[in-house]
């Protein structure tokens, strides 16, 4: 059969120094057509993470929280499939630095794809650049496109 893993993480301050973590795996075996069988299981976890600075904070809360739980939805799941009666499923470590690194890169890409197609239009329309535009995201400001700086606009 054909294993299907399915990941989600959620984090979230519930007091000072105080963070819950959630990793919730699903898995769904399917043979051609037919599913198998689908489980799921959510490891929650409560961590004390004190002396990290505030912008490496989501670092923290989606790599080393779900490193540590991991583990023991693996159990859960392997624990429950075998209880069914089906072969055991073994799922092997997460690398979830990467899966984190890799969810960064994906959300980046749009924007840089975003400024290109702005940046080709501007070119075809001949008006050279207007504004430099550079992408926003923060606390303190929402994900979008905002002007950098005021250029001269040369026209053709």
């Amino acid at each position: 059969p054909q294993v299907e893993v399915g990941l989600r993480t959620r984090g979230e301050q519930v007091e000072p120094d105080i963070y819950e973590c959630v990793l919730t795996v699903t898995l769904t075996a399917k043979a051609g057509d037919k599913t198998l069988f689908l489980v799921e299981a959510a490891q929650a976890g409560v961590f004390t993470i004190r002396g990290v600075p505030p912008e490496h904070m989501q670092q923290v809360i989606a790599i080393n929280c779900p490193t540590v739980l991991f583990p023991y939805v693996r159990e859960t799941l392997a624990d429950a499939i075998t209880r069914a009666g089906f072969p055991p499923v073994h799922l092997a470590p997460i690398n979830f630095d990467a899966l984190y690194q890799q969810q960064l890169a994906q959300a980046q890409a749009p924007a840089a794809a975003d400024l290109a197609v702005w940046n080709a239009w501007i070119a075809r329309m001949q008006l050279g650049p207007t504004l430099d535009w550079e992408w926003a995201a923060g606390a303190a400001a929402p994900e979008r496109w905002r002007p950098r700086s005021r250029r001269t606009a040369s026209r053709s």
